[in-house]
């Protein structure tokens, strides 16, 4: 299991750097085996497999990115490659070393973590991706804040929700709504890596609250099996696609638009509509924030409500937000959050959230809903 750090921007920046540098060393690699006899090129791949043994051997972002990129398999052709054409020694040692601290012993194994976000509910278990799995595929704080409201929700007005995750990423809190006796929850992104991840998180709560796993046999059972499904409880439970641009499109025009299906990946129904439309740390930019307040338009379903929860790291992006909502005929309050009131674990412990004051907006918590929702619906919400 990986320890209880939640991720922020410094993880997401060391992830981006890693990417960049692995995968020029990849090409490296790539142009060393397509090259044979270039006496240049083997010295470039000595170096470049060398340096990813050395990052790899100090970073879990580089050990990450690396599998995550296919080093393994590069590593492999190089090393038959160099056999074959009786390279250099120290060539032969770079490239093995190199395989070695991807694929030995100490390798990275399938990133879990076991999340306890309130004394009063059981633990939830999530798994984490790569940067290449998308920005969301970390566990990120502000999800916590939302997990919380669903375990102080009357279980009795649970059981009559249906509620929609926006940018789901690991899918801890369609998971937890689940668990806490939503009807119907769908976990939905836009990028596939994120959804595959989602994905792996749905099978890991299945295996554990429904079908009873202790968390290691949980997390073994996943990672043994061949397929996951992308969806489970009948249905209740499910994972599926959504790109918040093709709600805009949709809602600009009027009109149903074509959307191109995604041949490994459900997409969510354009018709669908959901009581309760949930999202945490969705403003990355101003065309994303209002693709975002559009799906939220889009989404609800007649007296339903959003709640929505992360850092302003520009202010446009909440005004883009807002003014989009606001144009869909959305009714929105906005409150300012401390970081004690959002990611603090069952322990009271905020587990690594940054300062308010290191955002330009700081923390928010947005509550939207129709004009013909139930005006005080948010009174049952515990904020303080």
């Amino acid at each position: 299991m990986a320890d209880a750090r939640l991720g922020d921007e410094a993880d997401l920046y060391e992830a981006m750097v890693a990417n960049e540098r692995v995968e020029g060393w990849m090409d490296v690699l790539q142009d060393y085996v397509g090259r044979p006899g270039d006496a240049s090129a083997a010295c470039r791949a000595k170096r470049a497999a060398q340096e990813l043994a050395e990052a790899a051997s100090q970073s879990t972002a580089y050990e990450e990115e690396a599998i995550a990129c296919g080093a393994p398999s590069t590593l492999e052709a190089a090393l038959r490659a160099s056999l074959s054409r009786g390279a250099e020694e120290k060539l032969l040692s770079a490239l093995s070393t190199s395989l070695a601290s991807l694929c030995g012993e100490g390798a990275a194994q399938v990133r879990v973590r076991s999340v306890r976000f309130s004394s009063a509910c059981p633990t939830v278990l999530v798994r984490e991706g790569a940067l290449g799995d998308g920005l969301g595929a970390r566990l990120w704080g502000s999800s916590f804040f939302l997990c919380r409201v669903f375990a102080a929700t009357d279980p009795r007005v649970m059981a009559h929700e249906t509620v929609l995750e926006l940018g789901t990423g690991v899918g801890l809190l369609g998971c937890v709504a689940s668990l806490c006796g939503a009807s119907h929850v769908v976990m939905s992104d836009g990028e596939r890596g994120a959804l595959h991840v989602a994905r792996a998180t749905m099978a890991l709560h299945q295996a554990k609250h429904r079908d009873g796993c202790d968390d290691e046999r949980a997390v073994a059972s996943v990672c043994a099996a061949a397929t996951l499904p992308w969806e489970v409880a009948e249905g209740a439970l499910c994972v599926r696609r959504l790109d918040w641009r093709d709600d805009r499109r949709r809602m600009e025009a009027g009109e149903a638009t074509h959307v191109d299906a995604d041949v490994d990946v459900p997409t969510l129904s354009p018709d669908a509509t959901f009581t309760w439309v949930v999202g945490s740390e969705l403003l990355y930019d101003v065309s994303c924030a209002e693709a975002c307040a559009a799906s939220c338009a889009r989404r609800l379903a007649p007296g339903g409500r959003a709640h929505l929860v992360g850092a302003v790291r520009d202010r446009a992006y909440l005004d883009g937000f807002l003014e989009q909502a606001r144009r869909w005929k959305l009714r929105t309050c906005v409150r300012a959050l401390d970081p004690e009131e959002i990611a603090a674990d069952a322990d009271g412990r905020t587990l690594g959230l940054r300062r308010a004051s290191e955002y330009e907006g700081g923390y928010v918590e947005i509550l939207m809903d129709r004009r013909d929702a139930p005006h005080d619906w948010h009174v049952a919400i515990p904020f303080e």
